[in-house]
């Protein structure tokens, strides 16, 4: 299985005072031997957060995490058309980026993970 992580996942893995921490460790000890895909915007998005809610050295660990962890695939989301035309086709306030996942998670990359309650009312609407 294919898992298509959000943000949301990402931060809570990184920063021990999440309210999530301990449900995302969890999810990336459970997921080892499955694929895990992460798109670029994510990356760009995870790190900011990191950096601005934790430190520096939090985001560069995240992004060596990234690079070395044998089950992570980075993303190359280069869909701009479909992306750009997702968001304009959708009603509801959302980041451009949450909207991009969900564009993805449709178009079968993969099953979307994400703590974003939002996002996953979206989701779940989206597919049923």
């Amino acid at each position: 299985m294919v898992h298509l992580v959000d943000s949301s996942v990402l931060v809570a893995l990184f920063l021990v005072h999440d309210t999530h921490h301990a449900e995302a460790a969890r999810f990336f000890d459970r997921s080892g031997a499955a694929r895990v895909l992460v798109p670029y915007a994510v990356v760009r998005e995870t790190a900011t957060v990191l950096a601005y809610r934790g430190s520096k050295a939090i985001a560069d660990t995240f992004l060596t995490y990234l690079t070395q962890a044998s089950n992570v695939t980075l993303f190359r989301d280069d869909d701009m058309e479909g992306e750009m035309a997702a968001f304009l086709g959708i009603s509801t306030k959302i980041s451009f980026t949450d909207c991009a996942l969900l564009h993805y998670a449709r178009a079968g990359h993969g099953v979307l993970v994400t703590y974003d309650k939002q996002l996953a009312r979206l989701a779940r609407r989206a597919v049923s």
